[in-house]
């Protein structure tokens, strides 16, 4: 009878262990959440009065100009140099990249805000 009190009790101490430890785990997880969104709200709001701004739409336009310019290059010339050509490609790929980055930074802070709402509503975090 002592012996199975002593295992009962050892058994009850182990499910004590192991829920303490999962609101530990969800603790940390719910203050790296946290500090996650608020980087990437911070990030948005930065984008956003960044792309608001004059300079943002001058440099925009110097980009788009570029762009064309490259796709031109591209486009109408005939292949003569491969390795040129490729390079222009990466260029090119690397000036729309730059005028993305700002939107992608505000659709990634939206989109952690919407994952968090959910995890919160399920009881996850």
């Amino acid at each position: 009878m002592v012996q199975a009190l002593g295992i009962a009790a050892f058994c009850l101490l182990l499910c004590a262990l192991g829920l303490l430890s999962r609101l530990l785990y969800l603790r940390f997880r719910r203050k790296q959440m946290e500090e996650q969104l608020k980087e990437a709200r911070e990030a948005a709001n930065e984008f956003k009065e960044m792309m608001e701004t004059a300079g943002w739409q001058r440099l925009k336009k110097i980009m788009d100009m570029q762009i064309e310019g490259r796709q031109n290059e591209i486009l109408l010339q005939p292949v003569q140099d491969t390795h040129a050509q490729e390079y222009s490609k990466g260029e090119l790929h690397g000036i729309r990249l730059t005028m993305d980055i700002p939107r992608l930074a505000i659709e990634l802070s939206k989109d952690l805000t919407e994952q968090a709402r959910k995890l919160e509503e399920d009881g996850d975090v």
